[in-house]
């Protein structure tokens, strides 16, 4: 088991991609907190991983809010003692035209998806100094490097992530810890639905002609967190299926 005796902190784990990578760790022996704003599938995802033999915490967090970034984190070092991995995978995503965009959508999508990823880093990674390693995991998107009609604030905090990567991987290696960034492409999920009617019928996906899952992404933040990518730091990988080869994204 590649994470036995590792404890891991997954936001947005209630669902889709996080809820993968919670499962996921838990199937390779680490202790999970299962963080997300939706209670509910907090404790689903929670309720499976029970199954596997590990310890488990579902959490109601609001990424956006310190104070309960700060619980989050008080809370795992309570429980489990420590803390190993941070897989930063919450998000909020409001679709609409540029010139559309009020200024509080525009302020919430950043909140979550580029200001909580820096919360939760941080507040972590304070920990993670004082046990001499760790693992940070942001989940970024390939729409960050691809322009996608409707999804600008989206677009730039997940662009944000991708430069916050690169920067604190080079900051916080001198501690041990690793710092990298998935950037999913096509990927099986309610967000995904528009992608998979444009392509459906006779017309075909780009690059593997396939959508991918959840459990794709699952994969490579399993080898991420792992020792197996001690010497990647700072880096982004694309799980896109030769997507951004193409370039092509849905206009609605």
């Amino acid at each position: 088991m590649r994470l036995k005796g590792k404890t891991a902190i997954v936001t947005g784990g209630g669902r889709g991609i996080g809820k993968e990578i919670a499962i996921r760790f838990a199937e390779e022996g680490a202790d999970v907190v299962v963080a997300d704003i939706d209670t509910i599938g907090a404790k689903e995802t929670a309720s499976e991983i029970e199954k596997k033999g590990v310890r488990i915490i579902p959490l109601e967090i609001d990424i956006s809010q310190s104070d309960q970034v700060n619980r989050m984190i008080e809370t795992t070092v309570k429980e489990f003692g420590k803390v190993d991995i941070l897989v930063n995978n919450a998000v909020y995503i409001k679709k609409m035209p540029f010139l559309e965009f009020s200024e509080d959508e525009w302020n919430r999508i950043m909140n979550v998806c580029l200001n909580g990823y820096f919360l939760c880093s941080q507040m972590a990674a304070r920990e993670m100094i004082k046990q001499g390693r760790g693992r940070i995991i942001n989940i970024a998107t390939l729409a960050a490097a691809i322009a996608h009609a409707g999804l600008s604030a989206y677009a730039v905090a997940k662009a944000g992530v991708i430069a916050m990567t690169k920067l604190i991987g080079i900051e916080l290696h001198k501690y041990n810890i690793n710092v990298n960034a998935i950037a999913p492409g096509p990927i099986e999920t309610p967000l995904m639905k528009k992608v998979m009617e444009r392509f459906s019928g006779e017309k075909k996906m780009p690059g593997m002609g396939v959508i991918g899952k959840p459990q794709d992404v699952a994969h490579v933040a399993l080898f991420l967190a792992s020792d197996d990518s001690a010497y990647i730091y700072g880096n982004v990988l694309s799980v896109g299926g030769g997507f951004i080869g193409e370039g092509i994204m849905p206009e609605k």
